[in-house]
């Protein structure tokens, strides 16, 4: 945990997360406890893949379960469920409480659809995940000039649904993803 002191703050815990995209950069900041044995990304406490690089037997997969920080997945309309089930076993084996979040993000026009059969998924493998939504990247748009914008009423829909489709599926979502300038 990484502590900040302030005139007008006592003291205030804050946790780092980012996408391990870059595995020269992630395998350099690795290092093994010397209490445990085991693997830890130290360049943050919650390393994540993107839906691109989250292909059981590559290289992001591999390093990702080679890790014990808790990590995040993200999933969406490309993800399958037999995919999300075979991450799943990759990245959790043990189903250690904590160790794996699912970060969807299919966009206000796709969550409804796509949603639940992936909730219905990991419920088949009898594993506990955290379930997040990142309602920012599915609903970004291009201006004529070709500059990526959000709407905050797609971003509101979608988080709205996932509320919706958790509830509906007996699941919960427990957190949200966003990225702010």
């Amino acid at each position: 945990v990484v502590g900040v002191r302030s005139a007008e703050m006592q003291w205030v815990d804050f946790f780092t997360s980012h996408e391990g995209l870059h595995l020269i950069y992630e395998e350099g900041q690795t290092r093994r406890a010397p209490d445990n044995g085991r693997w830890y990304n130290l360049s943050t406490h919650f390393p994540w893949m993107g839906m691109r690089t989250a292909v059981p037997g590559q290289a992001h997969v591999e390093y990702f379960r080679g890790i014990s920080n808790p990590i995040g997945v993200k999933v969406g309309p490309a993800m399958t469920p037999e995919a999300i089930a075979e991450l799943i076993d990759i990245l959790n084996p043990e189903n250690e409480p904590g160790r794996l979040t699912l970060i969807h993000r299919f966009g206000q026009k796709r969550i409804a659809d796509g949603l639940p059969k992936l909730i219905d998924a990991v419920r088949a493998t009898g594993k506990t995940v955290l379930w997040s939504c990142d309602p920012m990247h599915g609903n970004t748009r291009a201006t004529a000039d070709g500059i990526k914008t959000r709407h905050f009423e797609d971003i509101l829909s979608e988080l709205e649904q996932a509320f919706a489709v958790h509830r509906a599926c007996g699941s919960t979502l427990g957190g949200v993803h966003f990225e702010l300038t």
